[in-house]
């Protein structure tokens, strides 16, 4: 899953055109990353949420925004 932390180097993040924004971004660093053949690690990190934003939680008509955003931009480019 997307957890927001990213970190890149001053070259990958250069060589990255990214227009998603909000979590879309996500996905789309994902893809950018596959395409430019960019190197990545995976580092497990523990999240703490607090009270306030779990009771907050997330709709879940978001995801599917997301998606769909994801869809297009592979679609119309």
């Amino acid at each position: 899953t997307h957890n927001g932390f990213r970190a890149f180097s001053a070259g990958a993040l250069s060589r990255m055109r990214l227009s998603e924004d909000r979590m879309a971004h996500a996905s789309e660093i994902l893809d950018q990353i596959g395409k430019l053949n960019i190197r990545f690690a995976e580092v497990p990190v523990t999240i703490r949420y607090s009270d306030e934003s779990l009771a907050k939680g997330q709709r879940s008509t978001q995801f599917v925004r997301i998606g769909l955003r994801v869809l297009f931009s592979k679609l119309f480019r």
